[in-house]
């Protein structure tokens, strides 16, 4: 796995960018979206909603993080920054020869739910099959998360998360919109527009992780 940690990092920023030099192992991305190699496959994704352009590094401040078979890309428009944020855009990727999607969803739910506290929380399903799933997260407030992230009392954020399996490959990709607390009846007190969350939701619907052949 070491060189394929090689191989995957040298190959990100350009797979945020640009589509032609995978053409030959998987089919290009939809327009508006891009794709990056995940371990054992390509993940298809959409660019973030605050993207005009397919030009990523030009609307965003981008952050790569690899710790041994995990690696993480996050995306912050351009204005903003990664510690005081109101839109994140992740890209999440880990190497597991005994986990299960099952597993790998709830330990992905959870953090959020740990944050939050269950009763600021509401989950919606949106989509489920075999090898993936994708939910809208609600948390109306968030006392028990970090205050150095930017979370806390007062703080609420609305999270698209899809979530998918292939091989030994997990694949997390998910926006996050956050503003002050907010009532989930209320779409106007909703730090994400209702037009904008369903945009995205059928975008997010679209992504798929697709064999990656050397």
């Amino acid at each position: 796995m070491n060189l394929l940690r090689t191989i995957f990092a040298a190959a990100v920023l350009a797979g945020l960018t640009a589509h032609a030099q995978a053409q030959n192992t998987a089919q290009p991305a939809e327009p508006g979206g891009s794709q990056i190699r995940m371990f054992d496959a390509w993940a298809q994704f959409p660019y973030p909603s605050w993207h005009k352009t397919e030009n990523a590094l030009a609307e965003s401040k981008v952050s790569r993080q690899q710790h041994a078979d995990t690696f993480v890309v996050a995306m912050v428009p351009k204005k903003e920054s990664f510690r005081d944020w109101t839109n994140q855009y992740t890209l999440f990727g880990t190497w597991r020869e005994n986990l299960t999607l099952r597993k790998f969803m709830n330990s992905s739910v959870s953090a959020l739910l740990t944050a939050c506290g269950r009763d600021n929380f509401k989950l919606r399903k949106i989509q489920r099959n075999q090898n993936s799933a994708l939910v809208a997260v609600y948390c109306m407030n968030s006392p028990n998360g970090p205050a150095a992230y930017g979370y806390g009392d007062g703080v609420g954020e609305v999270t698209l998360m899809w979530m998918g399996q292939f091989q030994n490959s997990f694949v997390k990709i998910y926006e996050q919109w956050r503003g002050p607390k907010f009532n989930p009846a209320d779409t106007s007190s909703w730090p994400v527009s209702k037009a904008v969350l369903d945009r995205s939701i059928v975008r997010f619907s679209g992504i798929r992780l697709l064999p990656y052949t050397q």
